[in-house]
C-alpha cells in the first residue's frame, strides 16, 4: 500500500513528541503545511527552504531531490537507499516512492524526526531492519544478503 499523506513530529523524549506537519505528494510532487500546534511554539525546522507559514507549502525542486531537504535528510545515504530499494524491488516489483522510504525509516531514523504511519517492509513475517542490513553490508553487493533472515526492527 503507497503512503499518501505521513504525519512528521519532532522526537525530542518518549514522552515528547511534537507534531510538526503534513507530508504528501501529488504526481510525484511533494507537498508540506505545518500543524498549527507547531505554527503556535515554531522551531525553524528549514527557514530558507521551508518557511513557518500556514498554508500547504509545493516543494520547488531546487537542489534536484525528490522532497524538502530537511526531509530528505531523514532518508539514508546512497547505500542505505540502495538496500532499501532491492529490498523494496524484491517485495514490490519496483521502486519504492519518497514516501514510501520516509515511512520505512518511520521512528528509527538517524534524526529527531519521525513518519507516521510507519511502515514495515514484510520478508519471511518479519520487519526489514536497516542496522541490520547495515551489518551485512559487504555481502549486499555479493547478492549473499538475500540468503539472511533480516531481524525484526527494534523502536525508540
Amino acid at each position: 500500500m503507497k503512503p499518501d499523506l505521513l504525519n512528521v513530529q519532532l522526537y525530542f523524549a518518549p514522552d515528547h513528541i511534537v507534531e510538526v506537519g503534513k507530508l504528501s505528494t501529488d504526481k510525484g510532487q511533494s507537498f508540506f503545511q505545518f500543524s498549527q500546534s507547531f505554527l503556535a511554539a515554531p522551531l525553524p525546522l528549514s527557514p530558507f527552504r521551508l518557511p513557518l507559514v500556514p498554508a500547504m507549502q509545493a516543494y520547488d525542486y531546487r537542489g534536484g531531490m525528490e522532497t524538502f531537504g530537511v526531509f530528505e535528510d531523514s532518508l539514508p545515504d546512497g547505500w542505505g537507499r540502495k538496500m532499501i530499494d532491492r529490498h523494496f524491488r524484491k517485495q514490490h516489483g519496483r521502486l519504492p516512492t519518497v514516501l514510501e522510504r520516509l515511512a520505512a525509516v518511520g521512528s528509527n531514523g538517524s534524526g529527531a524526526l519521525i513518519y507516521q504511519p510507519e511502515q514495515e517492509f514484510r520478508d519471511d513475517q518479519q520487519a526489514l531492519d536497516l542496522a541490520q542490513l547495515a551489518e551485512n553490508a559487504w555481502d549486499f553487493d555479493d547478492d549473499k544478503i538475500e540468503a539472511r533472515q533480516p531481524v525484526a526492527s527494534a523502536t525508540r
